[in-house]
């Protein structure tokens, strides 16, 4: 309430005192019947009042004095304006001083319970525009005080996203893995959902694992991997696929999406356009011509009715994608690829030993178009 509020403004100026006489005197055994020596000290000062050196030395030039000092001004501008407003009832000279303070030191991190207390003097004056304007300033520059939740009423709130996020993780925690795989499609369909897409994916990634649908559980963290390369789940996400890669558990007839491995670039003719053309002839003039500073090298096999050509090897999906827009650009090889039907892709080293093991060259070349392309 207000009054709590005033009391934790005393207590910011002030700090914790106890309820004496003359609690703003430093040394509070002093009482006003033991100030004989005023007119001494005033004396002394009178005779230094023609003394430059006495004004020089009243002057902050550290850093420690000019803060004390920007502090004695901060906190006399509020006392005033205190006063003014409590005591004396001048409630416009009130709101002078604490505008002064707020003009002087508009970085000071208080300046909250100014604004409170501006607040209060024109709402009392029914001057709703001030009123308005100050409001727009807490709400503005200080969401989180407690002054502005206390007059607004501010509260700190989950976003709903957040909520149905963490209602969707109790699910799963819960063992109840297809209510959650259904809680994450809900949540991946609400378009303002967005910063939690991944976290989504990845939840549903881990039903799909309880639930023993390997398939579907890959499919979602190889989506992770190819569509969040930044995000901390995915190194959670290739975290998983290796142990998987390296375990009994894991089907070795799964492509696998793992861009840093080493790529190789295949380019499948048929047997007939293989003999009657200069193909392999040509692809190594062009890595001669384009990559000379590389060593690549070229192999033919067969596969099924099929000539392959593979170019190999590279560091990862970044390089051979270069090296396929390079070669698609280049005149001599763009017309000669153009003459004859033909599958020109790259694939990773893993995912190559599981083609040549399936020959299921449509699966992988539907795996290819969805996360290569």
């Amino acid at each position: 309430n207000t009054k709590e509020i005033g009391h934790q403004t005393f207590l910011r100026s002030w700090g914790s005192r106890k309820l004496e006489d003359n609690w703003r005197r430093k040394n509070k055994d002093d009482n006003l019947e033991q100030d004989d020596d005023d007119t001494k000290v005033v004396k002394k000062d009178e005779s230094q009042l023609l003394d430059p050196a006495y004004y020089l030395s009243q002057i902050p030039n550290t850093h420690n004095k000019l803060s004390s000092s920007n502090l004695s001004i901060r906190n006399s501008l509020y006392e005033l304006g205190i006063s003014f407003k409590e005591d004396i009832k001048n409630r416009d000279k009130s709101i002078n001083y604490f505008k002064e303070l707020i003009k002087r030191f508009p970085e000071d991190s208080n300046l909250d319970v100014v604004y409170f207390q501006l607040y209060l003097i024109n709402k009392a004056e029914e001057n709703n525009a001030e009123v308005n304007k100050i409001k727009n300033s807490l709400l503005a520059d200080y969401p989180k005080s407690k002054i502005t939740k206390y007059l607004f009423g501010q509260v700190d709130q989950k976003s709903s996203g957040q909520i149905n996020y963490e209602n969707a993780y109790d699910t799963f925690n819960n063992e109840k893995y297809e209510a959650c795989i259904s809680a994450c499609n809900s949540g991946l369909s609400d378009g303002n959902q967005s910063e939690f897409e991944v976290k989504y994916l990845f939840l549903k990634a881990k039903s799909f694992g309880y639930l023993q649908r390997q398939d579907s559980m890959v499919n979602y963290l190889q989506q992770i991997i190819k569509d969040y390369p930044d995000d901390p789940i995915k190194r959670q996400a290739d975290d998983i696929i290796a142990l998987l890669s390296n375990s009994d558990l894991f089907n070795n007839q799964t492509f696998l999406y793992k861009p840093t491995d080493r790529h190789f670039i295949c380019v499948l003719i048929s047997t007939e356009d293989f003999k009657s053309s200069n193909l392999t002839v040509d692809l190594s003039g062009f890595n001669k011509r384009v990559f000379k500073r590389k060593n690549y090298k070229l192999i033919n096999i067969e596969f099924e009715d099929h000539k392959m050509i593979i170019v190999k090897s590279f560091n990862g999906i970044k390089d051979s994608k270069a090296y396929i827009k390079a070669l698609k650009k280049d005149n001599t090889t763009k017309k000669l690829l153009k003459k004859m039907k033909h599958k020109l892709f790259t694939i990773g080293k893993n995912n190559y030993g599981v083609l040549m093991d399936t020959k299921n060259l449509e699966g992988y070349l539907k795996f290819y178009s969805e996360y290569y392309n």
